[in-house]
Order: C-alpha cells, then sequence, then structure tokens
C-alpha cells in the first residue's frame, strides 16, 4: 500500500512524497516539491535489508523496523535526537497516517492522502536518472 504518490500537510503547508519498489529487497522513498510551475524530486531514503535487519533510512541515519503487519509498520530507534518511533498505518479510506514520537513524549501526526495524478513526474524523474 505504501508504493505511490502522496500528499500530507505540515503546518498549513502541503508535502508530498513517493515510494517505489524496484526489486524485492528495497522500497526507494522520493520527495516531491511543487514550486509555481516547476515539479523537483529528489531520492531522500529506502527501506531496506541490512543484515538480519529492515531498516527505513540513510547509511548514516536510520530506524529500525520493529513491527510489520498488513496494515501497520513501525520503525524505532532510540539514539536520534528526533524522531525515535515512526508509525504508519493504512486506514480503510487508502490513508498513510504517520505518527512520530520525539524525544519527551512529543508527538507530531500526518494524515497523507495518495496523488496519482504526481506518478508520472516520478517515473520520469527515474527513467531520466537511471539513464544518467
Amino acid at each position: 500500500w505504501l508504493v505511490g504518490s502522496w500528499k500530507g500537510m505540515y503546518d498549513g503547508k502541503p508535502f508530498y512524497e513517493a515510494w517505489r519498489q524496484p526489486h524485492d529487497s528495497v522500497l526507494i522513498n522520493y520527495s516531491i516539491e511543487i514550486k509555481e510551475t516547476d515539479t523537483i524530486i529528489q531520492r531522500v531514503g529506502t527501506i531496506h535489508l541490512r543484515g538480519q535487519g529492515i531498516f527505513l533510512g540513510t547509511d548514516s541515519i536510520y530506524w529500525k523496523l520493529s513491527t510489520l503487519s498488513g496494515e501497520e509498520i513501525i520503525f524505532k530507534n532510540d539514539t536520534l535526537p528526533y524522531s525515535r518511533i515512526i508509525y504508519w498505518k493504512h486506514t480503510p479510506e487508502d490513508h498513510w497516517y504517520t505518527k512520530l514520537t520525539h524525544p519527551g513524549g512529543k508527538i507530531s501526526e500526518y494524515d497523507l492522502v495518495k496523488q496519482a495524478e504526481l506518478d508520472n513526474y516520478v517515473t520520469e524523474f527515474i527513467n531520466n536518472n537511471q539513464q544518467k
């Protein structure tokens, strides 16, 4: 359910991201920034197998998978100064609910909705960057 393009809101402003699965052992995360008539896409992280674990993030900043079911995913890293627990839930309305737990118990929550109209932009970005 995670694969696709998504829109959420943060401080009253929209944010966009996309996930793609090029093969069985990795999902790639892209940030999408829309500025007037320009769409800027960047690869920002992955969910990948490493050793005996599954991790979200980059080589230097990551969270380890602690729970996985058909509708819920939880990643944890108690050593980070921010977002130590990342909780994702796929809702019956096909939304992606996110809850981030920060040090001191602060919580951030987001409700993301599918944005299929961005899928072609992400696919074009991936195809253009594979040829380089």
